[in-house]
């Protein structure tokens, strides 16, 4: 299970069910009242992704919330699925690393004066 975001920004789960489906959930307002989990999708990896089904079994990894990128391992190396797509697809990342959990990060901004100041 990881912890996501969904395309409002709300809080989301991705629950890996079955080694086979992805199931995409949202922390969302009942009526605008109650909050509650609701199913925002189930993603059939196997009907989706043929080739998973050879590279048993899979676990989650970790989440990009800016791009709502999904990261899991398979037993021949890691990928990425990019959950927003209608119709996913996943990249092979790297082989067979043994890595437990990914956490994406884009860039970091240090502001020059401080750090100029650190330098001289």
């Amino acid at each position: 299970m990881l912890l996501t975001t969904t395309e409002g920004g709300d809080l989301g789960l991705a629950i890996l069910d079955d080694q086979r489906y992805l199931r995409l959930w949202a922390w969302a307002a009942d009526h605008g009242v109650t909050r509650r989990w609701v199913r925002r999708r189930v993603v059939d990896l196997f009907a989706e992704l043929p080739f998973l089904q050879h590279v048993l079994p899979l676990n989650l990894t970790g989440f990009d919330e800016g791009t709502g990128m999904i990261f899991f391992q398979a037993s021949d190396g890691d990928y990425a699925i990019d959950e927003l797509m209608s119709s996913p697809r996943a990249k092979k990342l790297w082989g067979r690393d043994n890595f437990s959990n990914v956490f994406p990060y884009r860039s970091f901004y240090v502001h020059s004066n401080s750090l100029r100041r650190r330098l001289t």
